[in-house]
């Protein structure tokens, strides 16, 4: 078992903070050994250049696909070890998200190591380059899923792989809705979260009524700061 992060050199150095800080989060708190894939962006074209990215992301996902693996983006916080959501998972496990009018979220995704998964992700692949080409199929799936390689999985989900996908609670994957973070395994620092994590000073009127950011936010700034 292992698990599997990407960044790209052209991201930016929020980024690069972001993945340092997730690394030794992961370290304190998991025992399942972490390959981090620093890698040259993509050629971009006329879409947004985090489509661009995020499908290279797939591809790298795929090659390092050697045994059960948890693809895990670089802007998180590990607060405990996840290796028992496997026992949830026969083929590929996604995340729960509540508190947004999205189904799921692409941070965490467990991924068994057989046969059925590995053409499950080129399956996915193939359906992520399609809709990167095709803006129209694309934005069919869009306004429900969100960004491309949610789109496409909800393709996947849409088109009979459903029962390929167990959809696991969002303590695995706790963005959007804060409610009950202190018994997440891991945080998703995206939104009004990043913004307050990466603010070298957050004046408590800012999230006055959301104690929960600024605990959470306080516990980044530890391994941010090591």
């Amino acid at each position: 078992m292992k698990a599997v992060t990407v960044s790209f050199d052209q991201a930016g150095d929020n980024y690069e903070r972001l993945l340092r800080a997730f690394e030794k989060s992961w370290k304190a708190n998991s025992d399942i050994p972490l390959q981090v894939h620093r890698i040259a962006a993509p050629s971009l074209g006329p879409r947004h250049k985090s489509f661009y990215w995020n499908h290279r992301k797939l591809k790298v996902w795929i090659d390092s696909f050697d045994q059960d693996t948890i693809f895990v983006d670089c802007d998180m916080l590990c607060m405990g070890n996840i290796r028992e959501g496997f026992d949830l998972v026969r083929h590929i496990g996604y995340t729960d998200r509540l508190g947004d009018k999205y189904p799921f979220n692409g941070g965490v995704v467990f991924v068994k190591y057989n046969s059925r998964s590995l053409k499950f992700l080129k399956e996915w692949y193939r359906v992520d380059g399609l809709m990167l080409k095709d803006e129209a199929l694309h934005l069919e799936y869009h306004p429900r899923y969100a960004g491309l390689n949610q789109s496409s999985m909800g393709w996947m989900w849409e088109n009979g792989y459903r029962k390929k996908i167990a959809v696991l609670p969002d303590i695995y994957n706790k963005c959007d809705d804060w409610a009950g973070w202190e018994e997440a395994k891991m945080i998703h620092i995206k939104g009004r979260l990043r913004k307050a994590c990466l603010q070298p000073l957050v004046r408590r009127r800012q999230y006055r009524g959301n104690a929960r950011i600024q605990a959470i936010r306080k516990i980044w700034k530890r391994y941010d700061s090591m």
